[in-house]
């Protein structure tokens, strides 16, 4: 359960990201980044206390315009 805060956080984050870098009045929508994440959501089975566990998300842009990540933090 811990985990799946985790990710969830992260993703809140990241799509909070996006959104307040704002939109710039002169750019065209078809010239903006388009995030794609191919899983949003990893449940992970039960962990021995201290066993480290991973879960990669790849990130995809769709779109024309550079995709930045400022900052990623987890819960």
């Amino acid at each position: 359960m811990k985990y799946g805060v985790i990710v969830l956080t992260v993703m809140l984050f990241l799509g909070g990201s996006l959104a307040a870098a704002g939109t710039p009045t002169d750019t065209p929508a078809t010239d903006l980044p388009k995030v794609v994440f191919s899983h949003v959501k990893y449940e992970f089975d039960k962990v021995v206390d201290g066993t480290t566990v991973t879960c990669d998300f790849p990130v995809k842009n769709a779109g024309q315009g550079i995709l930045e990540i400022g900052r990623v933090k987890t819960g």
